[in-house]
């Protein structure tokens, strides 16, 4: 198995859930730059470097700045700027979101980590009356 952080983050689909304002964002986006440097994630795991397509959906370049400088103090913005792509908007999954994600995965042959930032701007427009299986289709 392979891991974005090693015995804590795996490999595959995972959810990042909680209530607004615990902090996903911020959590997200530490280990998005940890693994783009190469660095240490949470301030504890080394992680292996890799390129990260991180997609902030609800922020802008001006607070992603401020937050990533707070968790930069000791690595230097230059591998970060190599290694980490930030996109601020996105199509819904219906509408492009996956091939978007695979041409950059097939570009990218270090490619270890992608983050979507929150999965509510991506959702597809049509939804059924059944909120369990739309979720599952759209992880699926």
């Amino acid at each position: 198995m392979r891991w974005a952080i090693p015995e804590l983050l795996p490999e595959g689909c995972i959810l990042l859930g909680g209530r607004p304002k615990m902090g996903k964002s911020m959590l997200a986006l530490n280990i998005a730059i940890a693994v783009a440097t190469g660095g240490t994630a949470l301030g504890h795991y080394q992680v292996e470097a890799g390129d990260v397509l991180y997609y902030d959906l609800e922020g802008n370049r001006r607070r992603l700045q401020t937050r990533a400088r707070k968790m930069l103090p000791a690595v230097g913005e230059g591998a970060l700027q190599t290694r980490l792509i930030v996109k601020f908007i996105a199509p819904q999954i219906d509408s492009g979101l996956q091939e978007e994600i695979r041409a950059w995965r097939n570009t990218h042959p270090e490619a270890r980590l992608v983050v979507i930032d929150i999965l509510a701007k991506v959702r597809p427009a049509k939804q059924s009356r059944n909120p369990y299986q739309d979720d599952h289709n759209l992880i699926a």
